[in-house]
Parts: C-alpha cells; sequence; structure tokens
C-alpha cells in the first residue's frame, strides 16, 4: 500500500510540474508570436488540458492562440474561453 500512495504522490507531482512546463510554454510562445496578444490570454493547465481565458481581437488572432496551444508537448485537449473584442 506505501509504494502506491507514495507512487501516487510522485504522479502528482509529475503532473503539477508536466503542467506548469505546459503553462510555459504557451505563454512564451503567445509572446513571441506578434499574431497574438499574449499578456492578455491567461492560460491555465490540469493534467495537460489546457484552458485559454482572456480576449483577442479577432477569430483569426483566437484561432492561431486554440492552434498554438494544442501543438505544445504533453496538451491533452485544449479549452477555449477566448472572447472577441475589438479594440
Amino acid at each position: 500500500k506505501e509504494s502506491s500512495a507514495a507512487s501516487d504522490v510522485y504522479k502528482r507531482q509529475d503532473n503539477d510540474l508536466t503542467d506548469a512546463k505546459i503553462t510555459t510554454v504557451i505563454t512564451t510562445r503567445f509572446l513571441f508570436d506578434s499574431e497574438v496578444g499574449g499578456t492578455d490570454i491567461d492560460v491555465d493547465t490540469d493534467n495537460g488540458v489546457v484552458t485559454l481565458n482572456g480576449s483577442v481581437e479577432s477569430e483569426a488572432e483566437k484561432q492561431l492562440a486554440v492552434k498554438i496551444a494544442k501543438n505544445a508537448e504533453d496538451v491533452r485537449d485544449v479549452v477555449d474561453k477566448l472572447a472577441i473584442v475589438a479594440e
């Protein structure tokens, strides 16, 4: 039993580290892509599922943000909660 419990703790820690890495990678890619307003998009990752919150200026920017997130390593799914707000 103890080894199983310890194994679960390590899996959780691995998931937390992987989630943090995914969030960092996607956020960085947004900041370096001139077509995406990275500072207006909040990236949250839980067990490989990325949720994008915030605002973008167009459908094209929204689609690109989702594509960037989906293409990041270890991402299982992307939940798009982005709102299009014309500036």
